[in-house]
């Protein structure tokens, strides 16, 4: 096709869209919610998820060791921890150390400790895992020592961020799958009129000889540019209010990992635009089907 066509296209296209104003700003508010709806959630699923791996490094095995337990044996079972499957790491802590690590913890209030004449915490091993699904492994070959009191491993918090965050995908999932065929069902409608405005324009047209795609372009390129325009809106949006709200959440919880970075962020907002071009561009074909059949 020459260039001049596609100018030709490009101006019907956007006749149309002057001529509808009022269901193109509504089929681009629609894309604006729906895609806005989806960079959300995806970047609510990457913080949960920068969190739980977060908390997935920080995941150990503490095992307390009894009162009774000499030097000898404290050195022959750190040697034989330190063999196990899964076992990345071993740390001994002495009873001493762990209260001192508790003065420091507990601040302006350690003075409550001065009165304790006698340390009652035990001696103990920090175990890391080469990965977190092997914890639990290692907590029960561990707990069967005879010289191990109690062994306690926060694997059980990790479980329940995985739970949430499958039920939140979910969640999502179906929002997004509404809101895209709301949009879809909105962009097909507007084209749709469109058509139906011009049908005699478009039968003549198949009379003279026009082929189906030289009719449909213009009709093509107007979901294209409805859905890349919402998309535009949707992600310039979507990167100012997320800077804010991570932003004010990271000054509140400086300590969680939330938020993603920028790479990241600027990898979804392609992402966004591609995926509101192509809702674009599928409502526009789904509405010239029938019309075409003249």
């Amino acid at each position: 096709m020459r260039t001049r066509t596609y100018f030709y296209f490009l101006r019907q296209a956007l006749t149309s869209l002057t001529r509808n104003g009022l269901m193109s700003l509504a089929s681009v508010g629609t894309m604006v919610v729906s895609l806005l709806v989806l960079g959300m959630f995806l970047m609510m699923v990457a913080s949960l998820g920068n969190i739980v791996t977060s908390l997935e490094s920080q995941v150990e095995v503490t095992a307390f060791l009894k009162d009774s337990t000499s030097q000898e044996e404290i050195v022959d079972l750190r040697e034989v921890i330190g063999k196990l499957e899964g076992v990345q790491e071993i740390k001994f802590i002495s009873k001493e150390e762990a209260f001192q690590e508790l003065k420091e913890k507990m601040g302006n209030e350690s003075k409550v400790l001065l009165s304790v004449e006698t340390n009652p915490l035990p001696d103990s091993f920090e175990i890391k895992a080469a990965a977190p699904q092997q914890v639990a492994a290692i907590a029960k070959k561990i707990v069967g020592f005879k010289q191990i009191e109690e062994v306690k491993y926060g694997q059980e918090v990790v479980e329940k961020l995985f739970t949430l965050s499958k039920v939140l995908r979910w969640i999502g999932i179906t929002l997004i799958v509404l809101m895209t065929a709301a949009t879809i069902y909105i962009i097909v409608n507007t084209i749709r009129l469109t058509v139906f405005a011009r049908r005699k324009e478009i039968k003549i047209m198949k009379l003279v000889g026009a082929t189906d795609w030289f009719i449909r372009w213009p009709f093509l390129i107007e979901g294209i540019l409805l859905g890349f325009l919402g998309a535009v809106v949707a992600v310039l949006l979507l990167r100012e209010s997320y800077t804010m709200i991570i932003h004010r959440l990271q000054e509140a919880l400086p300590f969680i990992p939330i938020g993603g970075n920028h790479v990241e962020i600027v990898n979804l907002s392609y992402w966004l635009l591609l995926v509101g071009t192509l809702i674009g561009a599928i409502g526009s074909t789904i509405s010239l089907h029938k019309f075409l059949q003249v």
